[in-house]
């Protein structure tokens, strides 16, 4: 089963892309992550995308599908995945459904994770001040509700056309953020039928 997961920060993507790939038995994969690693490889490519990351650009289009291409044809993918914040813009989507079509396969199930600005702005910045009360250090922007309100509309302007896709495709469940941890996992399993 190949499942996509989005949704903009603060929606609780990441924790529930956690719970199904535990539940599922299958990883989870967030673009983050593979990015953070292939930078911390110091190869060419990686040192590439460090220069986009360090320059606060957004990493183009083809180094991102070839970082997913080559994750996903891992031995621990075999049974499906979950990719959490990948692919995050029409053409990405359209590159990875065309690469799967070459493999016979398809993405099985989109869960968009809707939530309000006003809410996620209240949880962003609220995640920032447990971080620093933990001792440990936010996003510079976390705290600046100016900032997390123009990185929400990059999000959707970069991520509507890629949701409409998913809808026509008859793939798109759209969830709200706004329940439980709990209740909101219990909500996905149903809809996936487990």
């Amino acid at each position: 089963m190949i499942i996509i997961v989005m949704g903009p920060m603060g929606s609780g993507k990441g924790e529930q892309s956690r719970l199904l790939g535990q539940d599922l038995k299958i990883p989870q994969l967030s673009m983050g992550d593979l990015l953070r690693n292939l930078i911390a490889s110091g190869t060419t490519l990686g040192k590439l995308s460090k220069e986009y990351v360090d320059k606060g650009l957004l990493v183009p289009d083809a180094i991102i599908n070839f970082i997913l291409q080559s994750r996903v044809q891992e031995e621990d993918c075999k049974n499906g995945y979950i990719l959490d914040g990948c692919p995050r813009s029409l053409i990405q989507g359209v590159i990875f459904d065309n690469w799967l079509s070459t493999k016979n396969q398809k993405v099985d199930k989109v869960i968009f994770f809707d939530i309000s600005e006003e809410e996620t702005i209240q949880r962003v910045t609220s995640r920032a001040k447990k971080a620093i009360e933990n001792g440990e250090t936010p996003r510079n922007d976390d705290l600046n509700e100016m900032s997390i309100k123009n990185r929400m509309k990059e999000f959707f302007d970069q991520v509507l056309p890629l949701k409409m896709y998913y809808e026509n495709m008859g793939v798109l469940q759209v969830v709200d953020a706004r329940p439980s941890i709990e209740e909101i996992h219990a909500y996905i399993m149903k809809t996936l039928e487990y």
